[in-house]
């Protein structure tokens, strides 16, 4: 079902810095935790190249928010039995396990700095106590390793003035790249015959995908779209793809795992990202990394991506029809030079690649 690569993609950072020369990582996990959209419990890598420390979790959930939990036990202890050189707290800093971390390192490793690693891409006004874990949190920190500049900005804005760097997600190289594109359509139960665009994504609003329907309602008959993902805007996409008449040419094929979202991208033409708002945008680099052609909206996806793809403005049908036409339409050898730069590029946001970059 994919679960054990979702996990290996959570542990990706932790086992590519514990091959850097000199660096001894140990992970301190909850037991229980909220991520992808399921719940999973903390396993032990497959091979020995970090140490993982599995520690009971409370309040993993409350009212579908998971910023409540903490360690009940055991943190304060195991973090002076491991005399830590660095904290590097991967968790949004307004969590109460956050607040948890920063003052269990004051007690018992104070010289150890605290990296922050956060991902939000505005700021918002958290409620107590939450919100005074955060500023003391954003005032413990030494470092901050933002996933774009916007996150990086947002702890500015709570009070954060000291050195900084933009590191985003990393993707698995190993599972993406270029397939036989009828072969996918066959696996994923698509028509062979004519072209298709692909999105892949949570189905909410940001995305844009309304947008899309319309750009694919103005394309030839033989131009498909392959929906891919889950979301609450599900059924209204659908009733639109109907009033559209384009019921027979939109497939809606609900998530996939990880080790089989390639199949997404390989199976099309081109690449759908008509995104309103975006924060990072993994999916972008996972179609340049396929070697599909890709087009992209707003957000952080222009900057994101550079040259390597087409950009439209957001809520701009007819731009994106012209970009996706433009990209299926596309002569050889330009085209095929254009994917292997995209590719050279995607390769930077290999998980290896980053942890060069943390270390």
């Amino acid at each position: 079902d994919g679960r054990g690569l979702d996990r290996d993609r959570l542990q990706a950072k932790a086992r590519e810095l514990a091959r850097r020369p000199g660096l001894d990582v140990t992970v301190v996990a909850p037991s229980r935790f909220f991520e992808l959209g399921r719940w999973m419990s903390a396993e032990r890598p497959p091979a020995p190249e970090y140490r993982l420390e599995v520690l009971p979790v409370a309040l993993p959930m409350v009212r579908g928010q998971r910023h409540a939990y903490f360690y009940p036990r055991g943190l304060v202890k195991l973090m002076r039995s491991l005399r830590p050189d660095v904290v590097d707290l991967w968790e949004e800093p307004y969590s109460a396990v956050s607040t948890q971390v920063a003052l269990a390192r004051r007690a018992v490793a104070r010289r150890a700095p605290l990296v922050l690693n956060p991902s939000q891409q505005a700021v918002k006004r958290q409620p107590p106590p939450f919100r005074w874990g955060e500023g003391y949190v954003v005032r413990s920190a030494s470092y901050v390793v933002g996933r774009s500049p916007e996150s990086v900005a947002v702890v500015e804005a709570k009070g954060y003035r000291g050195p900084s760097a933009v590191i985003g997600h990393g993707i698995e190289l190993g599972v993406l790249g270029p397939r036989d594109r009828a072969a996918s359509r066959r696996e994923l139960g698509i028509p062979e015959e004519g072209r298709v665009v692909s999105f892949a994504g949570r189905l909410v609003p940001d995305k844009g995908i309304d947008v899309l329907l319309d750009a694919i309602a103005r394309m030839p008959g033989r131009v498909g779209a392959l929906i891919v993902g889950e979301g609450p805007e599900e059924g209204a996409l659908r009733a639109q793809a109907d009033r559209l008449g384009l019921a027979d040419r939109v497939w809606f094929h609900g998530a996939l795992p990880m080790e089989r979202v390639a199949l997404a991208f390989t199976a099309s033409n081109v690449v759908a990202m008509p995104s309103r708002h975006e924060p990072w945008g993994r999916v972008a680099i996972e179609a340049m990394a396929c070697e599909v052609p890709l087009v992209v909206g707003g957000g952080h996806l222009p900057a994101l991506v550079g040259e390597h793809a087409r950009v439209v403005q957001p809520d701009d049908v007819a731009g994106l029809h012209a970009a996706l036409q433009e990209a299926i339409d596309e002569p050889e050898p330009a085209r095929g030079e254009r994917l292997a730069r995209a590719r050279d590029h995607a390769a930077t946001f290999s998980w290896k690649a980053l942890a060069e970059r943390w270390h």
